[in-house]
């Protein structure tokens, strides 16, 4: 197929984005030459950065440019390939942006392949096994390395990246409690395995603060998910 349909970015939101900020298009993909190769996009991660690159403001990536697809990282099959690097049925990763299909000349390191495993679903890629989990190993196991009768305090304990930091402090041994805002929240950090939850949402008066703000206890669970390795990550 020679075509993709895209979501580009029409105009720079401001505020809270809308439909207006957004046009969707159909357009021709080139030809595949010597170096290419062709992508369908299996999966999008919806990350809080992309409303970053909306905005035309100095950032560490460019801004998004307008009429282009929206920026946005996930996952693609390689559908045909003229490059040696890549075969047809290779799964990568990198910024595939908000488009079904697209043509992607001499791919470099910004491509990622997957060794992909079927007892593991291909959207983990992006999170536990993507950079989220990359990003908390780093804090957590590289930098933090927590041990017994430490105790770490995670804010955004119930958010990609933090839910991970509270199970990797557990299997170290550390003391966890998590700050989330809302009781469904607070009870998944819970179940996660921290020894305490702060509700952040809870208003705090001025005749009965102590009763207000209140944390709430949980017993340890056994933690799921990725150990820290004792091993620094190669350089």
């Amino acid at each position: 197929m020679n075509s993709s349909q895209q979501i580009v970015l029409a105009q720079r939101p401001h505020g809270h984005v809308s439909l207006e900020d957004f046009r969707v298009e159909d357009v021709a993909l080139p030809e595949l030459n010597a170096g290419d190769v062709a992508l369908e996009t299996l999966f999008i991660s919806i990350d809080p950065a992309i409303r970053g690159w909306l905005d035309d403001r100095p950032s560490y990536l460019p801004p998004g440019a307008l009429g282009e697809p929206v920026r946005a990282f996930g996952l693609a099959r390689v559908t045909a390939s003229r490059n040696s690097n890549f075969t047809a049925g290779d799964i990568v990763r990198g910024f595939v942006g908000w488009q079904r299909r697209q043509i992607v000349s001499s791919p470099g390191t910004d491509w990622d392949r997957i060794a992909s495993r079927e007892d593991v679903p291909l959207e983990h890629y992006l999170g536990v096994l993507g950079m989220t989990g990359l990003t908390v190993w780093a804090g957590v196991c590289d930098i933090l390395r927590p041990k017994p009768g430490h105790t770490v305090l995670i804010s955004g304990a119930s958010g990609a990246v933090g839910s991970v930091a509270v199970q990797l402090a557990k299997q170290a041994g550390a003391q966890v409690v998590g700050i989330a805002g809302g009781a469904e929240k607070c009870s998944m950090v819970a179940r996660l395995g921290a020894d305490a939850v702060v509700e952040r949402k809870l208003r705090i008066g001025r005749t009965n603060s102590r009763r207000q703000h209140r944390t709430a206890s949980t017993a340890s669970s056994k933690t799921r998910g990725a150990r820290c390795s004792r091993h620094r990550s190669p350089g």
